[in-house]
């Protein structure tokens, strides 16, 4: 616009003006529309993580007769024979697979 306006009319200029403001107001409205988008799907893979991870630690602690499990960050010190992080992975994965290894994601 800068380079053509020397030699565009008034109302030419006033034409591609009100042009570029409209596609402005529709990349934002789309850039809006994206980012709720985006936010929904992040807030349902993170509930459908949290279902999967919540399953696997009740799964792993009945078969393993355990009562509780902590995270981790939580604790300030337990020995290590109370580390059952990779039975808790090996159980996250079987919980995973089980559903189908993908998320049921919003259209």
């Amino acid at each position: 616009l800068n380079i053509q306006a020397a030699v565009m009319s008034e109302d030419a200029i006033n034409t591609k003006v009100q042009e570029l403001q409209a596609k402005a107001a529709d990349l934002d409205s789309k850039s809006m529309d994206y980012t709720q988008r985006l936010n929904v799907i992040q807030q349902t893979i993170t509930v459908q993580m949290q279902e999967v991870l919540t399953l696997a630690c009740s799964d792993y602690a009945m078969r393993n007769e355990i009562q509780l499990i902590v995270d981790g960050q939580a604790v300030l010190f337990a020995g290590s024979s109370l580390d059952v992080t990779s039975g808790i992975i090996e159980e996250v994965n079987r919980v995973w697979e089980a559903r189908g290894n993908k998320f049921n994601l919003p259209n």
